[in-house]
């Protein structure tokens, strides 16, 4: 699987060079979002509380992740049913990222690639035995922009 750049606003994730589903920003500077996946599900992005301390996802309304940064450096992304997982930066220059769940077990790993031409970064995403769900990986996606943009 990976995640291409298409444009300023939008990610593809592709395996076998096939569309699974994409991001797509509001507009360039923007922190609104959304995630089309194939099967026509929409999720919508957007910060939230008083000084945009958090970011909220819903689908058809309904709240169904929130995620802020912790004390620890670590970005916290809580799905509904209370599963908790942490994204960290590994590598001094952040290298790659890391997505674990609570209890310490890898489940995702993006490795960013710049593409020069573009001048943009596209991903190549490796995973754990479980089947991952499409959502979760751009969401990820979305995460580590967040993630960069609040770090830089």
């Amino acid at each position: 699987m990976k995640i291409t750049r298409i444009n300023r606003k939008t990610y593809q994730l592709t395996k076998n060079e096939q569309v699974l589903g994409q991001l797509t920003y509001k507009n360039s500077l923007s922190n609104k979002a959304e995630i089309t996946l194939i099967d026509s599900a929409i999720y919508k992005i957007k910060p939230a509380g008083f000084f945009k301390s958090h970011v909220i996802v819903t689908k058809n309304e309904i709240e169904i992740a929130k995620f802020k940064m912790n004390w620890k450096g670590q970005l916290v992304i809580s799905l509904q049913f209370e599963r908790e997982f942490f994204l960290k930066g590994k590598g001094f220059f952040h290298i790659k990222y890391i997505i674990k769940a609570k209890d310490g077990e890898k489940i995702i790993q993006l490795e960013p690639k710049f593409n020069w031409s573009k001048f943009c970064y596209n991903y190549d995403i490796s995973y754990n035995n479980q089947s991952q769900d499409n959502f979760f990986i751009l969401l990820t996606v979305y995460c580590i922009n967040y993630y960069r943009a609040l770090v830089s």
